[in-house]
């Protein structure tokens, strides 16, 4: 998601598509859903189901999740976020129906979490993109967030429950490492996603045994149909593993050091070892924008403000 964007500009950054009020739906809108659930309808007939599963851990109001969905995967879709997670089972319910889509209405806990199975969720009132596990992330930049006690699950228990996945995608703003880390002891999937935020991350990744990295810029990802009350299109991951279009080099695969290299040329690393904890902890550090000086709430922030970046990962058993 934009690590940073002027507060006028995001304002009420809720999709209205799908989170409506509570009054009766009008004709208009009545017809507008109908035509939505056919179109989803005709979709899945045209696709060829593919066995594979896809784990798409962060996935707000299922921007990423219906790409995957489009493409015959079957998704399992984590979102802690109630509002977030309710729109998405709503507005995909055929693929949810049709037994394609598994909401997972939880958050992948750390191990002080696990005993409790219950974590706090920061939700911004301002980007619900913006929502994180961690304080410091979820008020970013001076913005408010409700607290609203979440749900916890982990990797493993989803590895049991859905099986191995083909790809994990992981969005969690701020959490990614704990997600990493969770797949120690497991089966590593193929491909492999993650934020920017931290270089101890890439490296947890080349621990897990990934031997190819891309780093793919987000600002153009937009999900023109999902808008907020703005008209502001949401964003979605784009394209993964071998379809997904790296910002260095000739777009392909690259070597873990070409790759912390193209990392350090696209970002502003204030600490390259800190995970986020670490770094929420740390004396704080800044980043100077066009409009402001603002604390940094991550260990890797881009020089773009209206660019970010993900990390692709190709594990080493992929031919």
């Amino acid at each position: 998601m934009p690590r940073v964007v002027q507060s006028t500009l995001r304002r009420g950054a809720i999709p209205s598509q799908v989170i409506g009020v509570r009054k009766r739906p009008s004709s208009q809108a009545q017809k507008r859903k109908a035509k939505h659930d056919s179109d989803i309808a005709v979709s899945m007939g045209n696709v060829t189901a593919r066995d594979e599963v896809i784990f798409d851990i962060g996935a707000n109001f299922g921007q990423s999740t219906e790409i995957y969905l489009a493409a015959g995967y079957r998704v399992v879709a984590v979102e802690p976020n109630p509002r977030a997670a309710a729109a998405l089972q709503s507005r995909l319910r055929l693929h949810v129906e049709a037994r394609r889509l598994f909401v997972e209405e939880k958050a992948i806990s750390g191990p002080e979490e696990q005993s409790s199975g219950e974590v706090m969720l920061y939700v911004n009132e301002e980007d619900s993109e913006w929502s994180s596990l961690y304080r410091s992330c979820g008020c970013r930049y001076d913005t408010s967030a409700q607290s609203v006690a979440v749900q916890t699950t982990t990797l493993a228990a989803l590895y049991e429950t859905h099986g191995s996945p083909h790809y994990i995608k992981i969005d969690t703003e701020g959490s990614d490492g704990n997600c990493l880390r969770q797949l120690r002891g497991l089966k590593p999937p193929p491909y492999l996603s993650f934020e920017l935020n931290s270089l101890a991350w890439l490296a947890e990744a080349s621990d897990l045994g990934y031997n190819a990295f891309k780093v793919v810029p987000q600002g153009s990802h937009h999900a023109r149909h999902l808008q907020d009350r703005y008209g502001r299109p949401l964003t979605h991951a784009g394209p993964f593993g071998e379809e997904a279009l790296g910002a260095c080099g000739d777009g392909s695969w690259r070597p873990l050091e070409a790759t912390l290299a193209d990392c350090k040329q696209l970002c502003v690393v204030h600490d390259a070892t800190a995970d986020i904890a670490d770094f929420a902890a740390a004396p704080p550090r800044f980043i100077d924008r066009d409009f402001a000086t603002l604390r940094a709430c991550f260990p890797v922030e881009s020089r773009n403000d209206e660019e970010w970046y993900d990390i692709h990962c190709r594990h080493s058993s992929v031919e």
